[in-house]
């Protein structure tokens, strides 16, 4: 990638990989465009150099953030790595559902949904998992054709690349990812497998429905951990009946029949929106919300692009 010259014009948040900025940057064309620039000093920037690596397998993938490039700067006596972004105007999908008043109509959860679940399947058929799934790891961008917007998945850095050992607890109660997200077999087992962001699609779905988190976080994490051994998650009242059954796939307590990515892509309550097909047609379609059975699938290809 070129070199571009960049500054930054506004500060949106911290992490714990370091700050993000709202910058403005220009190339040698003199064209000028905005983006995100994640930042942080050399010596802790581990997590954002795995998360740039990442980000270039899934260049191809429309539900997944576009790295735009990185650079070194020195600053204030220190070098720091800076990660640059595609700049989401919506901002995260936590964002959007406050703007909302608190929750988002199914009809919007489903569209969300879809896309998510898109960004999900492309990761897991490369070997990933992101392991961190939540709205706000979830951007908010205006849709290609200018009508409501789209999202995408974002912050890669804790995610387990292909290679990766299957460890998720490396300490006790310290976690890869955001326990409050996180499925019954991280705390049982401690595994990573791509099943785990099925659980946490589902946690979010149920934010976006109800604008409440699944579970109760006053007792800390050992309450947490009480609570997943012995409830399920309960269903938003007023979904509907197609849409809690959506749910009860990516709830399911063992990971190994839960649902994957590409089975959830078929299942009535993203197909509705997906094709906008009215309740009579979906008994032609092959599928049964009682069972695993799914119709044949159209194949799937990444092309690999480096900027």
């Amino acid at each position: 990638m070129d070199a571009i010259q960049w500054f930054r014009v506004k500060f949106l948040g911290r992490g714990s990989y370091g700050t993000v900025h709202l910058a403005k940057s220009r190339n040698k064309y003199g064209s000028s465009w905005l983006m995100a620039v994640k930042s942080a000093a050399i010596e802790r920037s581990f997590s954002l150099m795995k998360e740039a690596q990442i980000l270039q397998e899934f260049v191809n993938c429309p539900e997944v953030v576009r790295v735009l490039g990185f650079d070194v700067s020195f600053e204030g006596g220190l070098w720091f790595y800076n990660l640059f972004l595609e700049y989401a105007s919506g901002g995260t999908l936590h964002d959007l559902i406050q703007r909302s008043g608190g929750k988002l109509d199914e009809r919007d959860v489903q569209k969300c949904t879809r896309m998510i679940l898109r960004g999900l399947r492309c990761i897991h058929e490369k070997g990933y998992v992101h392991c961190d799934l939540k709205p706000e790891n979830i951007l908010v961008f205006p849709s290609p054709d200018g009508r409501g917007s789209s999202v995408k998945i974002t912050d890669f850095g804790l995610s387990k690349i292909p290679g990766d050992l299957n460890e998720l607890v490396t300490k006790r109660y310290q976690f890869r990812g955001t326990p409050l997200y996180m499925p019954p077999e991280c705390f049982l087992e401690g595994e990573i497998k791509a099943s785990l962001d099925i659980w946490s699609l589902g946690c979010v779905v149920v934010e976006m429905i109800t604008g409440k988190r699944v579970w109760d976080w006053t007792g800390g994490v050992c309450g947490l951990t009480a609570q997943l051994i012995t409830n399920s998650p309960n269903m938003p009242e007023t979904m509907s009946e197609i849409g809690k059954d959506f749910l009860r796939r990516c709830f399911t307590r063992d990971s190994s029949d839960r649902w994957t990515a590409e089975m959830l892509l078929h299942h009535p309550f993203i197909l509705e929106t997906n094709q906008g097909l009215p309740p009579s047609t979906r008994a032609g379609l092959g599928f049964s919300v009682l069972s695993k059975k799914l119709p044949p699938t159209h194949g799937f290809s990444s092309r690999r692009v480096l900027a």
